[in-house]
């Protein structure tokens, strides 16, 4: 089968609906966050990851779809894919993305705007790099170990853990979120700050809606290409999956840094971690065979390490833009293994 350039179109335009899909989420999720007065910590670890953690549920979620609906050979594809995209995106969060937020840090000191030291809420990016780094560990479990049907006990500790990060993350309270920008549906009206429920929720399903329909055409173009190439869709779909499914968290982030927003900044990529440390390798766990390769299992290893940095850099209070930089070596390094050892 060769490569055609039809698929490579249909992966483009993924990224292109997806990405589209989630500004709209994004935008009226904030918006929702203001109106219901919720806290940035809320807003940015619960609400914001609503929106930007849907490109990486809609993908491994279609993926396994497919693959129930598909024969056996579709099937291990589908699979692969998901599992893929399940376990790539934690690792481009905690590397790639933090890099970019520290770009935008960057720049923000270049344009006078703000210092490289990031002012954080420590409770809240506390509670968010804790629950990653002691609940993805248990993600490993099922792979190195045949539980048989004691691994629904792990989907069900991790359904429940993330309930409970949810339920604390609403008590920790912190600065009230403040309006930003107003939601696309409702940039026509003239009164500022009061925008109508019946507005913001149309784009947010619009956003849902676009995400979803990215997400399958993402499937459908990943099957063909890695097919084509002779190349495990787990591992094509590891490095290619996020660079769309997390544009987002590294475009909202960077934008908050930017304007020394850096709780909500730093909470939105931390929240999304908790996210897919949680909730996606549950899926992943009860809806495939969970037989991850090495370079999976290296990569979840190396998340659980950068995150016990990371917290412990925040109780130093030592978190600066150089340090989230620095992140984004890792994630050059370890791409270019997975790639040298794979092509």
């Amino acid at each position: 089968m060769s490569l055609q350039l039809l698929d490579i179109a249909f992966l483009i335009a993924s990224f292109a609906v997806i990405i589209a899909g989630c500004e709209l989420f994004v935008n009226g999720i904030e918006a929702l966050g203001v109106r219901l007065k919720l806290s940035q910590g809320v807003v940015g670890s619960v609400f914001a990851v609503m929106g930007t953690a849907m490109p990486e549920s809609s993908i491994p979620i279609v993926a396994i779809l497919v693959a129930w609906l598909s024969g056996e050979e579709s099937m291990e594809v589908a699979h692969e894919i998901g599992i893929g995209a399940i376990l790539g995106a934690p690792f481009l969060l905690v590397t790639a993305a933090m890099c970019v937020g520290g770009i935008g840090v960057l720049l923000g000191v270049a344009k006078k705007r703000r210092s490289i030291k990031l002012e954080l809420d420590e409770k809240a990016i506390g509670l968010n790099l804790r629950f990653f780094f002691l609940v993805y560990a248990l993600a490993l479990v099922p792979a190195l170990l045949r539980l048989g049907v004691l691994k629904w006990a792990i989907v069900a500790i991790l359904v429940g853990c993330y309930a409970y990060y949810v339920k604390l993350t609403t008590q920790v309270g912190g600065e009230v979120a403040e309006p930003e920008e107003p939601p696309y549906f409702c940039r026509w009206l003239k009164k500022e700050h009061e925008w109508p429920l019946k507005l913001i929720l149309p784009q947010v399903i619009l956003g849902v809606s676009m995400i979803f329909g990215g997400a399958r055409l993402f499937v459908y173009s990943m099957e063909h290409i890695s097919l084509a190439l002779g190349v495990s869709a787990a591992i094509l779909s590891f490095v290619i999956a996020p660079l769309a499914k997390e544009l987002p968290e590294q475009y909202v982030s960077a934008s908050w840094y930017l304007r020394k927003r850096d709780t909500l900044a730093m909470c939105n990529v931390t929240g999304a971690m908790v996210f897919q440390s949680s909730l996606l390798p549950a899926l992943g766990i009860a809806a495939t065979p969970w037989i991850l390769e090495m370079s999976m299992v290296g990569s979840i290893l190396i998340c659980i390490i950068l995150a016990a940095l990371l917290y412990a850099l925040l109780k130093m209070k030592r978190i600066n833009g150089y340090v989230l930089v620095c992140l984004g070596v890792v994630y050059v390094a370890y791409i270019g293994y997975i790639v040298s050892t794979t092509f």
